[in-house]
């Protein structure tokens, strides 16, 4: 492979040495907002961006992959890519669903599941990203797939980073971020960014002030403008008064991490069921202090553990001192809590 080509008039060393430090400089942001999600301390290390052949990405990514594309709202900025080991998405998949970490791959389950909490994960980095941007930039849904990512396609030319995650009591592991060639405009080819938009900007402030303008002498002796011999309205832009200073509301800082910390502070009823039934109008008439009601469940069964009334888990009815609890035994998949809101 040739190293020495460019992406975006920027040398490829150029800027994947920035890539790198400022990866670097985000790592304890990614190492917490995944030890969170899975309540597990994990120790991060991000190794320097360099060009990757295809037997080095099959050697970390063993027999399969998980592929997880991450887009942008600037879509000029290209996106980047997220290739997991197929046994490293199984255990991030289940430890953020509260499980052990020790599981084979469910390619109906895990793929979804790694996802969402990738994008919880990914969504800490907003902030940053708009500082490096100098402008309001937020980071789409991620997307998983089975199927080999686009970004192999570009191996000769785009930066790939190896992440290795220790996890704690689970051990090493390692994935694959590939970044696309036209994020090279954040490191160093900003300029040329920057200056490509003003020029833009700058044609569109040319074009009302010529549309149906009149030549320069009749606007000199008060004239108005007229329209062109091909009756086009003249146009100008409008100006609007200024209200001051946006509120503290308002003006909260673009780019605010969208990530499940911003909702700790909120409240859901929780309910236990412990049963049903179904009960004629007269015979609800007729109960009384001593009415006796059967459930639809056995003693000994689980209860229902329902969130927001929606169900979240089952468990087991025990006594605390004098109140009453339940011991959580199971909890409901990820993907039917998914269908339930639907």
């Amino acid at each position: 492979m040739n190293s020495d080509k460019t992406a975006n008039g920027v040398s490829p060393p150029d800027w994947f040495a920035a890539l790198g430090q400022w990866m670097e400089k985000v790592k304890d942001e990614l190492q917490n907002g995944l030890s969170t999600l899975i309540e597990r301390s994990v120790k991060l290390d991000i190794e320097s961006p360099r060009l990757y052949t295809t037997d080095e990405i099959g050697t970390v990514l063993g027999e399969g992959s998980v592929a997880v594309s991450l887009g942008f709202s600037a879509k000029e900025i290209g996106g980047w890519y997220f290739l997991f080991p197929r046994s490293l998405a199984a255990t991030l998949s289940d430890l953020a669903m509260m499980g052990e970490g020790g599981v084979q791959f469910d390619e109906a389950l895990h793929p979804g599941t790694l996802s969402e909490i990738w994008g919880q994960v990914m969504s800490t980095l907003e902030v940053e990203l708009n500082t490096l941007r100098g402008g309001e930039l937020t980071i789409d849904m991620p997307e998983a797939s089975l199927e080999p990512s686009p970004a192999l396609d570009m191996l000769d030319s785009a930066p790939v980073i190896r992440w290795n995650l220790d996890i704690e009591k689970l051990g090493e592991g390692s994935l694959l971020m590939i970044t696309e060639p036209a994020f090279a405009v954040m490191f160093g080819a900003e300029a040329i960014g920057k200056a490509a938009a003003e020029v833009r900007s700058g044609e569109k402030e040319k074009q009302p002030s010529t549309v149906g303008a009149a030549p320069a002498e009749s606007q000199a002796a008060g004239e108005k403008p007229q329209p062109s011999t091909e009756d086009k309205p003249f146009v100008r832009t409008a100006e609007f008064e200024s209200f001051g200073e946006p509120s503290t509301l308002a003006s909260q800082p673009p780019g605010q991490p969208r990530n499940i910390h911003i909702l700790m502070d909120v409240s859901l009823p929780i309910t236990i069921e412990l049963g049903r039934t179904n009960m004629l109008i007269r015979d609800i008439l007729e109960l009384g202090p001593g009415s006796i009601i059967e459930l639809n469940k056995l003693s000994g069964e689980p209860v229902d553990l329902y969130v927001n009334d929606r169900k979240f888990a089952k468990g087991e009815v025990v006594v605390i001192e004098e109140n009453f609890g339940v011991r959580i035994t199971e909890l409901v998949k990820v993907a039917e809590r998914l269908e339930a809101l639907k």
